[in-house]
């Protein structure tokens, strides 16, 4: 599995992973992807990401704000990681969810 990353230290102590999505999958396989890495663990034994955010409406939101040049930045919780999602940014997640300033 390739990936890549750039590893942070975040403000809070934790460190956090910028990911950016491959052509060959959507943003929801990249968000997994990235929160594995950052777990260390195989993407298989993550929670189902339907626990936490709807899968469908993340891909459309970004596929929508691509295909109409708009800015978009959505934050959110899975396994213990914070996930911060903006259209033409790497996905940025912390392994230990920040204060709400994320």
């Amino acid at each position: 599995m390739e990936y890549h990353n750039q590893h942070q230290i975040a403000a809070d102590g934790g460190s956090a992973v910028l990911v950016e999505e491959q052509p060959s999958e959507s943003i929801v396989q990249t968000v997994i992807r990235g929160i594995a890495a950052v777990q260390g663990t195989p993407e298989c034994d993550l929670d189902p990401l339907y626990d936490s955010i709807d899968p469908e409406a993340l891909n459309e939101l970004v596929r929508h704000s691509q295909r109409v040049s708009s800015d978009i930045s959505m934050k959110f919780i899975h396994e213990g990681c914070a996930v911060l999602v903006r259209n033409e940014d790497p996905i940025k997640i912390t392994d230990s969810p920040p204060d709400e300033t994320m």
